[in-house]
């Protein structure tokens, strides 16, 4: 019986449609073929085998004996035996030499146009929106350059291979047509090769696929016609292992590196494939044992698993402008950080495509695209409940005690064998990566999750569920027994993100058990603040939504959002929005009142008289209990940064309570540390440097257990006091103190805290000889100041140093630029600059004058 063949059944279709009198086969005409060869045959072959045999619907296996022989009785033989045997016996005539490498191009051209549309019509964001990488270009220039016979590109699945080979695959037939000499270019899939590849040597079923016969090779064609100078270029793309079945992979790739091997030493043969890291890891020793064969480009990762790069900004402002060219698009750290990877860029565009924009970025988005990815990948499709068990038992084979969260293939392969197809997919997806990372002096193959945010919405939704999906101490309990404090908090805030946005039951006492640094908990209140927004906007609102808005608006839970080390503009959104709860009359003023002080910290006059006038709006009862106003704090920065006059009903009431420091028993421990905060910032704005030490020294006595946060906050506030009164060893000894905590804590501090430290470090490390260590970090400073809006500490810190002019006499212009943003900061906010401006930096301003301009309009500090 003769075995199945690509070149005879290629054949065997061609004199089927002419039978049939179907010059031009269209899906249309399947159904009619169909018919036609039941009428004659008697043997009953469906539509949609027709349309698989002829290319219009995917297919993973070779036509079966049955399928064959039908065709060929319809066409007058006795079987598919026959019509290969009478093929072979009358040979077609053969073409000429000068003819074959124009017919091979030809063969060749249609299936690499087919495969081309093919992807194409994949792309998760229309083709036309797409942009050629960078990546591909290099990489191939320098592989078709260089004697070099095959080339990879490897990553993870998302990482734009596809699309990018595409690109450049386009650009090579646009540019094969003008050519004299062509190209002979095969683009196809590597699962192509799976579907039909059957007990035949991939050398041959890649001649039968361009029009050559089983007996013959590429090895001639360079002499079939005198002077062709083309090359012949193979490209696969997805040459994976899990297109193939059982260990047909590896058989595969051996017949393609003997193909490679026998083609070497002609230098117009060039196989370029992509393939996935578990894919290359797997095949990483036999590739690297021929280097003077393969190219693998240039790794990018430490695991040397990755040659692909994600988006650079520059390629990622070039797709949203292709997809949206009607607005400006803002490319910001966080949006680059999370979007730069094509899968990702691609959920984002599906989801927002009707109005494109990255306006509409923000803390949840990356949540939203991986838990669609997750959603695609796992929970969608007819394996589902297969996938979770899947994943289930191989989370539940990792040594997370000791932080290892990837499993030895050996100890699920009873698993992953009884969810055979389910593994598959996921494979197939990217979900779940399987490498192989054996030795030769052990077998290791590795199962893991394919990336670390994955792996933790994973082991988050296993949680939930053995938890009845409810946020409670319960689940925290859970969280705290399995996973290491770094591990749990990435997890507890997907369980906070499924229990709001996927409404399940919610206990937020329960996050007043987890225990954070001052940076965590700034991230934990702006998610919060931002899952809180999402939900009140939305007009439908369940019960136990509204119970959940109830518990916000609890004591113990409002509380826990309230304390000033959190100040930034992710902070005022997250205020902005419990305004919006139903509040009591004190909480209202607490939270405009810390609204109050990022506007003074912001240097933003315009919002500091809104919050002022709006907090005299309420009863002078709710403030009686307090022993400084906080609305004459307010009213007195405001008059003094504005008008330059000095109320004095806020310090009197400053100095009444460090001279008679008194707790507070009757107001909440968050109110009083805001409202502490405000008498300090007025009284440091007033030049009162004395009054703000000394009510320093008057809350330690009453509240010497403040947080960590609050008191690292009072201490700085102390050391710059102690700097302004001239007291510079005192200053440095609370800085030398606050430095230890900052070192300790290893990136613990809010945005604010930072900017306080750094400032203060500035002004200590002044004078030094060390002129370029003082401008990179007063660049660094501004750069932070200025993203997170605290522009009060930029421009404290830059008055000092203007002061200290001396040390700067050698740069002039960095002396301009350090001027002009000083300036720029007070007058852009409304603020008097007399009130910023000391003798020294008057005294250098009319030094410098004459070279001012200039360098204002060519350079500004806080842009490098």
């Amino acid at each position: 019986m003769h075995l199945f063949s690509t070149y005879h059944f290629d054949l065997l279709k061609k004199e089927l449609t002419e039978k049939a009198d179907m010059a031009y086969i269209t899906p249309a005409d399947c159904k009619a073929l169909s018919l036609a060869l039941f009428n004659k045959t008697q043997k009953s072959i469906s539509e949609t085998t027709l349309k698989r045999i002829f290319g219009f619907a995917y297919s993973k296996f070779t036509p079966s004996l049955f399928t064959m022989n039908a065709l060929a009785e319809f066409c007058g033989y006795t079987g598919w035996d026959a019509f290969c045997q009478s093929r072979q016996k009358t040979p077609a005539k053969k073409q000429s030499s000068e003819n074959k490498p124009c017919s091979i191009t030809a063969k060749a051209e249609r299936i690499t146009n087919f495969t081309l549309q093919t992807q194409i019509n994949h792309s998760g964001i229309p083709f036309q929106y797409t942009i050629p990488r960078k990546f591909v270009d290099e990489q191939l220039s320098i592989f078709m350059q260089q004697p070099y016979t095959a080339t990879i590109f490897t990553a993870p699945a998302g990482y734009g291979k596809t699309i990018g080979l595409c690109h450049w695959v386009k650009e090579l037939v646009k540019t094969n047509t003008d050519k004299e000499n062509k190209d002979i270019i095969l683009f196809f899939n590597g699962n192509t090769i799976n579907s039909s590849l059957q007990n035949i040597h991939l050398n041959h079923w890649l001649m039968g696929l361009i029009g050559l016969s089983p007996d013959e090779d590429l090895e001639g064609l360079a002499d079939m016609v005198e002077g062709f100078t083309g090359r012949f270029i193979l490209i696969i793309d997805g040459f994976d292992d899990f297109h193939f079945r059982s260990n047909n992979f590896e058989t595969t790739f051996n017949q393609l590196a003997d193909i490679i091997n026998m083609y070497h030493k002609y230098p117009w043969f060039k196989v370029i494939l992509t393939m996935r890291s578990s894919t290359w890891s797997s095949l990483r020793e036999d590739i690297m044992a021929k280097p003077e064969t393969w190219f693998t480009g240039f790794m990018m990762d430490h695991e040397q698993k990755r040659n692909v790069p994600p988006f650079s900004s520059e390629q990622f402002k070039k797709l949203c402008e292709n997809i949206n060219p009607n607005i400006a698009h803002e490319i910001t750290l966080p949006v680059i950080d999370k979007l730069s990877t094509p899968l990702y860029f691609q959920y984002y565009y599906q989801r927002y495509s009707d109005n494109f924009s990255l306006s509409h970025f923000n803390d949840l988005t990356y949540y939203h695209l991986v838990a669609a990815n997750y959603y695609h990948s796992v929970y969608k499709g007819h394996y589902a409940i297969e996938k979770v068990l899947l994943i289930t038992g191989i989370i539940n084979q990792m040594d997370t005690d000791n932080n290892v969260y990837e499993v030895n293939k050996l100890r699920v392969h009873e698993l992953i064998k009884r969810y055979g197809s389910a593994y598959q997919e996921m494979i197939s997806s990217g979900i779940v990566e399987e490498l192989n990372l054996s030795r030769e002096s052990k077998l290791n193959f590795i199962v893991k999750m394919s990336d670390e945010v994955t792996l933790d919405y994973a082991l988050a939704m296993i949680l939930m569920y053995n938890n009845n999906y409810v946020f409670n101490d319960n689940l925290i309990h859970l969280a705290d027994l399995v996973f290491s404090r770094e591990k749990k908090l990435p997890i507890i805030k997907w369980f906070i993100y499924n229990a709001i946005y996927k409404d399940y039951e919610f206990d937020l006492k329960a996050l007043l058990s987890v225990q954070m640094l001052p940076a965590e908990k700034s991230e934990f209140i702006s998610f919060i603040g931002e899952l809180l927004k999402l939900q009140r906007d939305n007009h439908t609102k369940s019960e136990r939504m509204q119970d959940l808005f109830r518990q916000v608006c609890s004591e113990d839970f409002f509380n826990y959002f309230i304390s000033l080390e959190f100040v930034d503009i992710g902070y005022e959104r997250v205020l902005e929005t419990f305004l919006h709860f139903s509040l009591s009359t004190q909480q209202q003023i607490l939270i405009k009142t810390c609204l109050s002080v990022i506007a003074v910290m912001q240097l933003d006059l315009a919002k500091l008289e809104k919050h002022l006038n709006d907090l005299k709006q309420y009863s002078q009862k709710s403030l009686q209990n307090l022993p400084i106003n906080p609305i004459n704090c307010i009213e007195t920065i405001l008059f003094y940064l504005k008008y330059g006059i000095v109320k004095k009903d806020a310090l009197i009431q400053i100095t009444k309570f460090y001279f008679n420091p008194v707790e507070n028993t009757d107001t909440s421990k968050g109110f009083t540390e805001v409202v502490y905060l405000l008498a300090l910032y007025t009284s440091t704005i007033c030049q009162k440097h004395n009054k703000a030490a000394k009510l320093i020294n008057g809350l330690n006595k009453v509240y010497p257990d403040h947080s960590a946060g609050y008191a690292f906050i009072l201490k700085t506030i102390m050391a710059e006091a102690y700097l302004a009164s001239g007291y510079d060893v005192k200053a440095r000894e609370i800085f030398n103190e606050i430095s230890d905590a900052y070192n300790e804590e290893d990136g613990g501090f809010t945005t604010f805290m930072k900017v306080l430290y750094e400032g203060l470090k500035i002004k200590l490390t002044l004078p030094t000889d060390n002129h370029i260590t003082v401008v990179n970090n007063i660049k660094n400073l501004i750069k932070v100041c200025d993203d997170s809006r605290q522009i009060i500490v930029k421009v404290n810190t830059l008055g000092f140093i203007l002061a200290n002019y001396a040390i700067l006499k050698e740069n002039v212009y960095v002396f301009n630029d350090l001027y002009f943003d000083f300036i720029k900061s007070i007058r852009n906010n409304g603020c008097r600059t007399e009130h910023f401006m000391t003798d020294e930096i008057k005294w250098a301003e009319t030094r410098t004058s004459d070279t001012m301009v200039s360098r204002f309009n060519s350079f500004e500090l806080n842009k490098n």
